[in-house]
């Protein structure tokens, strides 16, 4: 009997040891997977890229977009999950605009020949499409759609893979950018309301 005692001890103390190992090892995952993990709600974790601020104009390889009408700028990648996913929204956005009124760009990361043919096999005939060059723009995470004025001042901007509610928003912000009615003063207006 006398014999067991020990070894049942040792099994406890086995066991204890093992439960301890496990948790350590859940804690070190979670602990790793806040690190490396993007969180929208800013908790910790890496931030999301992010979206231009309202009001700065837009550059695209050290050079402002300026044009003679607005323009919907999509941040794509065609490796991106969210962006493929997003393909039918953006079909509907080139079906509902005009294009005399409003230009469609997309600036992405890879190689533009092999991307405008990607694009075209999916029906997305953008007006332009541009590479960034490295260390020329800030990154903004794909898919990222963002609203300039003529005068490449940004308008609205909207990052990630977007929520019915988010789709409305965009559509109901091109037909006003397309109409004109856009004023960045007023959006200053209102974004400084909201901070206070």
């Amino acid at each position: 009997m006398k014999d067991l005692l020990p070894q049942v001890g040792q099994t406890r103390l086995e066991q204890v040891a093992s439960v301890a190992v496990i948790l350590a090892a859940i804690g070190l995952i979670v602990f790793v997977a806040k690190s490396l993990t993007t969180t929208i709600s800013g908790q910790p974790g890496r931030s999301l890229p992010s979206a231009p601020k309202l009001g700065d104009v837009l550059e695209i390889n050290g050079k402002p977009l300026i044009g003679d009408r607005p323009s919907l700028v999509f941040v794509l990648s065609t490796t991106c999950r969210f962006c493929m996913e997003s393909t039918d929204f953006y079909r509907r956005l080139f079906q509902e605009r005009d294009p005399a009124k409003l230009a469609f760009v997309a600036l992405i990361y890879e190689n533009a020949e092999s991307a405008t043919e990607y694009f075209k096999g999916r029906s997305l005939l953008f007006d332009s499409v541009a590479k960034a060059e490295p260390g020329t723009i800030r990154h903004y995470g794909t898919p990222t759609l963002i609203l300039v004025d003529a005068q490449g001042k940004v308008i609205h901007s909207w990052v990630g893979k977007l929520s019915d509610a988010q789709e409305k928003e965009v559509r109901d912000s091109l037909l006003k950018a397309a109409r004109s009615e856009f004023d960045v003063s007023s959006v200053f207006a209102i974004s400084r309301s909201l901070r206070s």
